[in-house]
């Protein structure tokens, strides 16, 4: 191979170089390679070392990109995320909640500007410069923003206004500009009908607001007896009042406001059983459309407190407003916090507990062997029970002392602090307890991923080859083959089954192929994992529960389900 590798050499340098050394200083390995300063053993050993980077580059891609966690925000930019949650400009729909405020627009317009509503009930208000708008009450209304030219405005008083014997407005005529509103007055008390409501919109209290340039006429109807008792007649008077808009429009915005009421206890209580979590936000009374704006700032935390909490970001705990609705948590925390959405600032208390239990490695038992069921990390601020599930094959006494009789395993449901997580102790088979045990060895010497397979850094696939090949299995292979080859040979052997939908279907040692891209290989599959327990896998970088963050990098575990990243299983017979 070598041999092979030394003859093309010089046609492939390139390449090679382009794949490797790409912005990396690389002119130095070409200048050393033409002058004749590197033997032939080095080229050999480094472009060994590189063809050996190809095999396992598919899989390692995804897991540095996994570990990243949110960047840190500079307070500029933690300003300008709370801003961006009340900020509405040049949007078709408004979300406002009860007492919070929007902006909606910071354009100049010359001209006035005045704000129309589709009706007249106190949904919202607006701010004279027509740059906010602010919740009232619960409910939606069509808001027209409209800039104008203002045009004649004049009020003519009627003098027979004071004279009851006849029916009269207050005023003759009206001469009005947009917005503007007044309260239509009679001397009687008489009907008043609109004959163009477009124009000049009259509610039930009789005030009437200019909404468009136009005329519109006021009737007024009064009915009344007239006549001694002897002679007495229904009379019909009536009087019309004429109102004319008279402003020019220059510009309409027309959008629709939706006032909500958040609503969100006083103490917001999650529980991470895993390294990292993302968890829906607990608030109801909102839209869809607002939880993509909601933002989250815990205080009072610092990067060097005991616990770091959501990301650890310049003291505070932050989630963006793209994460929908949802808080980003990594470790526990008690701290206030300020929810922004729909314009409010909401305070409150988060609390984050911190799950943990004994080694996963204690829940794989052989027959007769005992364990200990021990669990610690939760607030105190809410009740936990603990349900033994399916106690035929492994039970649990009052003593939480775990015994396992035949195989198969028990399901722990933990229920607190807003989590439900199940805790499995199985009953395996003796090489299938060896296994995990020995995978669980190599996992403690640390191994982290690299670009070579030898030493103590090695990848996903050649974890996996090692733990197997001291089983018995080398899947056909003296030396690691990539994830793509392991799953061939499972196949090969009828034991590569298509990926089940939740995780209780997974067995311990089971070989998770995963795929978060294409890569032309089998399946297209780019990491491999050995499956434990309890929604955990081992690999090459030591157990994980949140083996990739996004199911974009290849999560294969979101809550009970199964993502369509796990592309198939490999169970060999042990």
């Amino acid at each position: 191979m070598y041999d092979l590798v030394i003859q093309k050499e010089r046609r492939s340098f390139a390449w090679i170089k382009r794949t490797f050394f790409i912005n990396s200083g690389s002119h130095h390995f070409e200048t050393w390679y033409n002058n004749g300063h590197m033997g032939e053993m080095k080229v050999k050993k480094v472009l060994s070392m590189m063809l050996a980077s190809l095999m396992c580059i598919g899989n390692l891609s995804t897991v540095s990109a996994a570990q990243k966690l949110p960047k840190t925000l500079s307070q500029k930019e933690i300003n300008e995320a709370i801003a961006k949650t009340r900020n509405y400009q040049g949007k078709e729909h408004v979300y406002v909640g009860i007492g919070g405020h929007v902006q909606v627009t910071n354009e100049k317009q010359k001209g006035t500007v005045t704000w129309l509503s589709s009706n007249d009930k106190a949904i919202v208000k607006t701010n004279k410069k027509g740059a906010m708008v602010t919740g009232v009450k619960k409910g939606s209304v069509r808001l027209s923003q409209v800039f104008y030219k203002k045009g004649k405005e004049e009020k003519k008083h009627n003098n027979d206004f004071e004279n009851k014997e006849k029916l009269a407005f207050r005023y003759t005529s009206l001469s009005l500009n947009l917005g503007d509103q007044v309260t239509i007055q009679t001397n009687q008390q008489a009907k008043l009908t609109n004959s163009h409501s477009d124009v000049a919109r009259l509610n039930e209290k009789g005030t009437l607001t200019a909404v468009k340039p136009g005329t519109s006429v006021i009737t007024a109807t009064y009915k009344h007896v007239v006549g001694d008792t002897a002679d007495q007649k229904e009379v019909t008077e009536t009087a019309r009042l004429k109102v004319t808009v008279t402003s020019k429009i220059i510009k309409t915005k027309t959008m629709k406001a939706t006032v909500s009421d958040p609503q969100i206890a006083e103490k917001i209580i999650y529980c991470v059983p895993n390294n990292f979590e993302i968890e829906k936000l607990p608030i109801k009374g909102v839209s869809k459309q607002s939880c993509k704006r909601i933002y989250v700032d815990t205080q009072g935390v610092n990067e060097k407190a005991k616990y770091p909490a959501i990301a650890s970001l310049q003291g505070k705990i932050i989630t963006k407003a793209s994460d929908q609705g949802k808080v980003r948590i990594r470790y526990a925390v008690n701290a206030p916090c300020k929810i922004y959405v729909d314009g409010l600032v909401l305070k409150r208390r988060m609390i984050i507990s911190k799950l943990k239990f004994d080694n996963l490695e204690k829940t794989i038992l052989l027959a007769n062997q005992k364990s200990h069921f021990s669990m610690s990390g939760m607030s105190g601020q809410t009740p936990v029970t603990m349900t033994p599930h399916n106690t035929s094959a492994v039970t649990m006494n009052d003593h939480h002392q775990v015994t396992a009789h035949h195989l198969g395993k028990m399901d722990m449901t933990i229920k607190g602090d807003g989590l439900t997580y199940t805790r499995q102790y199985w009953c395996v088979n003796k090489r299938t307890y060896k296994l995990v045990h020995d995978a669980y060895a190599l996992a403690r010497t640390k191994p982290r991923f690299s670009l070579g397979r030898t030493g103590s850094t090695i990848d996903c696939s050649t974890f996996i080859w090692r733990t197997y090949k001291k089983n018995g299995i080398n899947f056909g292979s003296n030396s690691a083959p990539v994830a793509a080859n392991i799953a061939k040979y499972c196949q090969s052997h009828g034991r590569l089954f298509k990926a089940p939908k939740t995780i209780d279907a997974l067995r311990p040692g089971d070989i998770m192929f995963i795929s978060s891209h294409k890569n032309g290989r089998f399946k297209n599959i780019t990491h491999v994992e050995m499956y434990i327990s309890s929604g955990t896998d081992l690999g090459a970088r030591g157990p994980s529960t949140a083996p990739y963050l996004k199911k974009a990098y290849g999560s294969v575990v979101e809550g009970d389900a199964i993502t369509d990243n796990l592309v198939a299983v490999g169970r060999l017979k042990l």
